[in-house]
């Protein structure tokens, strides 16, 4: 299921130079004026890492990585969403990646991503769980309640299909949200929001000894 042997390493490129939910806030500016923002970059604005067209260098965990601005964007926004197809993401020259070659293929060689293939001529994109821990210890501003979460791995592999075109859903909503004059900052995956559910629903239990264990249910 996981990277097809079909899809090895292409030397010609090693020197390649559930329903979600969008969270933001609405101005009170004539959307036409604002700051027409990419919502592909709204994922890469709280991590540091590098956003220029040269790879650059990037040490973390006793791993020396490469980097440029246009796989720091991958990296996020598979992270934000846990799955995208291969094809709804862009490299640096605004191309389809491939994961036989390329940007892709320097994320997989570099650990940080892989691919999953849904038919022969489709795949998805998800983190390893190091491209994950990598966007989370370089969070800007790590104790931010409202910071994006990263995720990596197949959570349900019966749903890939669905969760895949998730993104494609956000990139059209982001349009619709940004000429209303919204500025979104961040995504909230369907189970994150069932987490945040459950830790309302045992507030009162929580480091209480004589807690029944039953949620705080009422009618309100």
């Amino acid at each position: 299921m996981f990277d097809d042997a079909r899809w090895g390493e292409d030397p010609r490129d090693r020197d390649d130079g559930s329903r979600d939910l969008s969270r933001g806030s609405r101005g009170g500016s004539d959307p036409r004026e604002r700051e027409r923002v990419d919502p592909r970059d709204v994922f890469m604005e709280g991590v540091n890492l590098p956003r220029g067209m040269d790879r650059e260098h990037v040490h973390f965990r006793d791993h020396d990585y490469t980097l440029r601005g246009s796989e720091t964007r991958t990296l996020t926004t598979v992270g934000a969403f846990r799955v995208v197809l291969a094809n709804d993401l862009r490299d640096t020259f605004d191309q389809s990646l491939d994961p036989r070659h390329g940007e892709l293929w320097h994320l997989r060689d570099s650990g940080l991503a892989q691919t999953v293939r849904l038919d022969r001529d489709t795949a998805v994109v998800t983190l390893t769980k190091e491209g994950r821990d990598l966007l989370e210890s370089r969070q800007r501003d790590p104790d931010s309640p409202d910071r994006q979460a990263f995720h990596c791995g197949v959570q349900k592999p019966r749903e890939l299909k669905h969760d895949a075109q998730v993104y494609r859903a956000y990139l059209e909503e982001a349009e619709r949200l940004r000429d209303e004059g919204a500025s979104i900052h961040r995504i909230v995956l369907k189970n994150e929001l069932k987490a945040e559910y459950q830790e309302f629903l045992q507030e009162r239990n929580r480091d209480r000894g004589d807690s029944d264990g039953r949620p705080a249910r009422s009618r309100a």
